[in-house]
């Protein structure tokens, strides 16, 4: 198996959406992979196939992306969030506290990127959010606030 990249891009004969603003523009030409290639413990994340269920459905092939293992966080979240962050950071140095609202794998991929960054962070999680849901954001030295 090869260690290049594995995917593809399906070609869009029609685009229902087109995006014009500068934000998109910049994600469109960003150093994302340049620099989640940086981080440490990264690695490339296996595209795996599943011949059973692609004849089931009759496609040629069929591959799911295991990101069970990206930087610990046990979901590809970390990536748009670090990146968000580096981002963020990059602009804008004299922020304090990084923040957002979520009740499980975004909460988590913030902290996780808060404290690759030294930066704190405070994850609001709705009222009846698992309490492992919330030791495991909290492990990561973000602040939870639970709200109703």
């Amino acid at each position: 198996m090869s260690d290049a990249p594995s995917y593809h891009i399906n070609a869009a004969k029609d685009p229902a959406v087109v995006l014009q603003s500068p934000a998109a523009a910049a994600c469109a030409e960003s150093d994302a992979p340049a620099f989640h290639r940086k981080i440490p413990g990264y690695a490339p994340t296996p595209l795996l196939g599943l011949p059973g269920l692609a004849k089931e459905l009759g496609l040629g092939a069929l591959f799911v992306k295991d990101e069970a293992h990206r930087f610990g966080t046990k979901a590809f979240k970390a990536l748009g969030a670090s990146y968000a962050v580096h981002r963020l950071l990059g602009e804008n140095p004299g922020y304090r506290v990084l923040c957002t609202a979520s009740d499980g794998n975004h909460g988590h991929a913030l902290a996780w990127s808060a404290k690759l960054f030294s930066q704190k962070a405070e994850v609001f999680m709705p009222a009846g959010t698992i309490e492992a849901r919330i030791r495991r954001i909290e492990g990561l030295g973000a602040r939870v606030t639970v709200v109703d």
